[in-house]
């Protein structure tokens, strides 16, 4: 709750961005309320699985500190993947940005790889998510998307899988269940990034070993500056950026 008041706080609007890039961005893609079509046909798609109580195992950590059962993928749904607005804000950058090279770290029952599949049509994606489960729920929810590859293995092997088909990747969406392997995951992608590369952090509720994790991302020199949109934080490697950091409010 004090972190969350920190932040707004901190927030800027967007009369305060002075960065023509950033309130570009700020303007049309992460304040915009347009509603695409294909939000509907996503929503539909995945509706069945919102009610869906069938169990989930090998969940690792998550299993013994989040719950104290095996969760159902509607429970999956509801605690790991981005809500509405974020997935939405996913969309958003692929249509903005139109990365040719995605990777989805922590890919869930494959809601947020489905939006940024639709964001970009023209892109190639790779999904890694290491709970065999779950990864063949992504492998049925991927129906109709032949560019994208959906991987069951861990963080650093899946980040390796990642740089070998993608020797550059254009954006990175981190969506692991823990600050820890979260950086892992952020580190071993990061040979694969490029000035123009994106990469956006699932930051859920902003635990504090969460908010320790960003703060070690966005001091990285090779961050050169990075959004933070509470929820989520989207870091840029343009190497012609100066180094800054900005906190705006949705």
């Amino acid at each position: 709750m004090l972190s969350y008041l920190h932040y707004l706080i901190s927030a800027k609007t967007l009369h305060d961005i002075h960065s023509p890039f950033v309130f570009k961005l700020h303007n049309e893609v992460t304040l915009a309320s347009k509603h695409y079509y294909d939000f509907d046909e996503i929503e539909r798609f995945f509706h069945p699985l919102i009610t869906d109580k069938s169990m989930v195992s090998n969940l690792g950590a998550v299993h013994a500190s989040k719950f104290f059962f095996r969760p159902t993928v509607a429970q999956i749904i509801r605690n790991f993947e981005p809500s509405q607005q974020i997935a939405h804000l996913l969309y958003k950058l692929a249509d903005f940005f139109h990365p040719q090279t995605i990777a989805v770290m922590g890919g869930n029952v494959g809601l947020a790889t489905r939006y940024l599949a639709k964001g970009w049509h023209k892109s190639r994606l790779v999904s890694i998510e290491p709970c065999k489960d779950l990864a063949q729920i992504s492998d049925s929810t991927a129906q109709g998307l032949p560019q994208l590859r959906i991987v069951n293995t861990d963080w650093q092997s899946g980040a390796a899988a990642i740089t070998k088909v993608f020797p550059q990747l254009d954006f990175l969406w981190l969506n692991t269940r823990h600050a820890d392997s979260m950086y892992t995951a952020w580190q071993s992608c990061l040979p694969a990034l490029h000035s123009g590369s994106v990469a956006v952090f699932h930051l859920r509720y902003r635990s504090s070993t969460m908010e320790q994790m960003w703060q070690k991302v966005i001091a990285d020199e090779r961050v050169r500056f990075s959004i933070d949109l509470w929820e989520t934080g989207l870091v840029f490697m343009d190497e012609k950026q100066p180094k800054q950091h900005f906190v705006l409010r949705r």
